[in-house]
């Protein structure tokens, strides 16, 4: 289960905790998202539980969850739901 994805999505996790501006999570985040594999996940359930919950840490940190945006929702080609995200 001790992966270099999972340990880095660790690190990222336990290091915005200790040291929200540190200049190497960046980096970490950046490799975290590049060795996902085709189609979005990486190689294991344990990896992907643990950078979702790393990259989330970061999306609240740097406040990309504050964005402003519009989203739709469909299935089967039938609208299912939009609005804006604020």
């Amino acid at each position: 289960m001790n992966t270099d994805t999972r340990s880095t999505a660790i690190i990222i996790t336990a290091l915005f905790r200790i040291e929200p501006e540190h200049p190497l999570l960046p980096q970490a985040v950046r490799w975290l998202m590049s060795i996902r594999e085709f189609g979005g996940h990486w190689e294991t359930t344990q990896e992907t539980a643990w950078a979702i919950i790393g990259l989330t840490d970061w999306m609240v940190a740097t406040e990309e969850l504050a964005g402003d945006y519009v989203w739709q929702v469909s299935l089967n080609g039938e609208s299912l739901g939009e609005g804006l995200g604020e």
